[in-house]
């Protein structure tokens, strides 16, 4: 299934401070790109957390919000 430049991507966004299943997350996401679909995954924590350096995951470290 291959993906066109006018194809919105799949958007997968992670808790990464809660979630057990990241590694199968990366895992599959990999395996969906290799085969042209278009995807971005979304990595967020509270701090910062490794991350595969792959160009459809982007980590984003947020803040805690005190008020």
């Amino acid at each position: 299934m291959s993906s066109s430049p006018l194809s919105k991507p799949i958007t997968i966004y992670i808790d990464a401070d809660a979630c057990p299943v990241k590694q199968e997350i990366y895992r599959v996401a990999e395996r969906h790109a290799l085969k042209g679909v278009a995807l971005k995954v979304f990595v967020v924590s509270n701090s910062p957390i490794a991350v595969p350096h792959d160009e459809f995951v982007e980590r984003v470290v947020v803040g805690l919000r005190h008020g």
